[in-house]
């Protein structure tokens, strides 16, 4: 599959502000004494047509690497393509990609939704036939018809947001970066954005890259996520490869009634089987945790499953216990973890 963007080794740092005096002493003596590393060598590729998050926490350079996807800052080194272009091609850049925040402070407050937008669409140079077929087909695409010709300043954090976001798709760029847009918004509005950003992916052909700290909506979106900290790229998989790296396991909740107590030890020793824990409860119920090794022909589980019933049990019901992606955000982002 193509890439939409591609990055080599891409590093920014930044010094604190200081006097000019030791501004200079530091050029002249090329000291990077008290150098900021914001992005530290991160190698990354996102496919065309992709749902690909970005999580870290705080201070990892998830904004910092954003920003020079987007031409906003330069790099100290390294080298990366955004729909093809190095990004020393700058206006190619900037129109291929749209870049919506957490927090729009662009709009103008006192006009409508839709004047809004044909004023962008005039800095974008289209004509005003151009501006109202593309302003039409957005208002239908993001569900803004309700509110498209109400002031902004009568808008809630949720229509602010779908602004945003047709804004950032008026010159129908192919590349959308979402830096934190479900943040303050409230359950219902976020869940109706998360659809909306679903839909731009999965029907429209949009490649979206998602910068969040909600974990359950990276899990619940992404294609792909990639985990920051201090600067650099953890790991890079889908949700199921996050957890086969941080736990090769399977964890299953039996529930079964009528097993013979000495059965227990022949479950216990099943190939495959790392532990095993039991609870009695109401008659002749159990419920027994196992911990099995991942197979993809899940022979494991086919064999602690035939050693029940081998002893008469009835399985009554089975639960997989899947790590959550708040453990393995966790993981990747201790602090030796980067070492």
């Amino acid at each position: 599959m193509p890439l939409a963007i591609k990055t080599v080794e891409l590093s920014k740092y930044f010094y604190p502000k200081t006097s000019l005096r030791r501004e200079l002493r530091r050029y002249l003596t090329r000291s990077t004494d008290g150098r900021i590393t914001a992005v530290d060598g991160v190698s990354l590729e996102v496919k065309q047509g992709e749902l690909f998050g970005l999580l870290g926490p705080n201070g990892a350079g998830k904004t910092t690497l954003v920003k020079i996807l987007c031409t906003l800052i330069l790099p100290n080194s390294g080298a990366a393509t955004v729909n093809g272009y190095d990004l020393s091609e700058e206006e190619k850049v900037k129109a291929s990609i749209g870049l919506v925040g957490s927090e729009e402070r662009s709009f103008y407050w006192r006009l409508s939704g839709r004047q809004n937008l044909r004023f962008f669409s005039t800095l974008h140079g289209f004509s005003p036939s151009q501006a109202s077929e593309r302003i039409e087909r957005l208002t239908r695409l993001l569900d803004m018809t309700d509110f498209i010709d109400r002031r902004f300043d009568s808008y809630s954090s949720g229509m602010k947001q779908r602004l945003g976001i047709a804004r950032g798709l008026l010159h129908e760029p192919p590349i959308l970066f979402l830096d934190e847009p479900t943040k303050s918004l409230d359950p219902t509005s976020a869940a109706r954005l998360r659809e909306t950003v679903h839909d731009l992916v999965h029907q429209e052909g949009y490649t979206v890259v998602l910068v969040t700290h909600q974990l359950p909506e990276a899990e619940q979106l992404c294609d792909r996520m990639a985990i920051m900290h201090q600067g650099r790229i953890q790991v890079v998989d889908d949700i199921g490869g996050l957890r086969r790296m941080v736990r090769p396991e399977k964890r299953y909740r039996f529930e079964v009634s009528g097993l013979p107590s000495q059965a227990l030890s022949v479950v216990r020793n099943q190939e495959g089987v790392l532990a095993l824990e039991s609870q009695a409860l109401d008659g002749d119920g159990l419920t027994l945790d196992l911990r099995l090794l991942e197979s993809r022909d899940r022979r494991y589980l086919s064999g602690v499953i035939e050693a029940i019933i081998d002893h008469g049990a009835r399985i009554t019901d089975v639960v997989s216990k899947e790590l959550s992606l708040d453990e393995v955000f966790q993981r990747y982002t201790e602090e030796e973890s980067g070492e």
